[in-house]
C-alpha cells in the first residue's frame, strides 16, 4: 500500500508527493488501519458468498 499526498506548490500547480510529516504520522496510520479492515470485511463478505448482506 501507498499513500500520496496532493499540494499545491508556489506557483499554484497541483503536485503529488509521497513524504510525510512527523505531524502527519498519527493520521496517516489511523488510514492504514481503516484501509486494512475495509479490505478485510470485503475479503470476508466475498468468501462467505453474500451471507453478509447488511454489513458493508
Amino acid at each position: 500500500m501507498t499513500f500520496e499526498r496532493g499540494y499545491t506548490d508556489l506557483n499554484g500547480d497541483w503536485q503529488s508527493s509521497t513524504s510525510y510529516g512527523r505531524e502527519d504520522l498519527l493520521v496517516l496510520a489511523k488510514v492504514a488501519d481503516l484501509q486494512t479492515f475495509c479490505t478485510a470485511v470485503a475479503l470476508i463478505h466475498s468468501a462467505c458468498g453474500g451471507l453478509l448482506q447488511g454489513f458493508r
